[in-house]
């Protein structure tokens, strides 16, 4: 399975300037909430920002390279939702 069979077009964002840079860690947070809430009614870009805000207190998912791995979705999703940001 290609990344493209998981990952569509309108959940990745480059963080370019233009659409707004990323500076910080809450930034990042906040921008991938946005493109995780595309499509989902069961959830909002907030609630989505407070779940991973809250799991990234406990303890940092960075790897290291401006990658990170997120926990699964909170409830009342029932699909991993992938997405996907990186900078200029």
């Amino acid at each position: 399975m290609g990344v493209t069979e998981i990952l569509s077009p309108e959940r990745v964002s480059v963080a370019s300037e233009a659409e707004g840079g990323v500076r910080s860690k809450s930034d990042a947070i906040r921008r991938l909430s946005v493109l995780l809430a595309i499509g989902d009614a069961a959830l909002s870009a907030h609630e989505i920002e407070r779940v991973l805000a809250e799991r990234e207190g406990l303890q940092s998912t960075g790897v290291g390279g401006g990658v990170a791995i997120p926990p699964p979705p909170p409830p009342p999703s029932p699909a991993l939702l992938p997405a996907a940001g990186g900078g200029d």
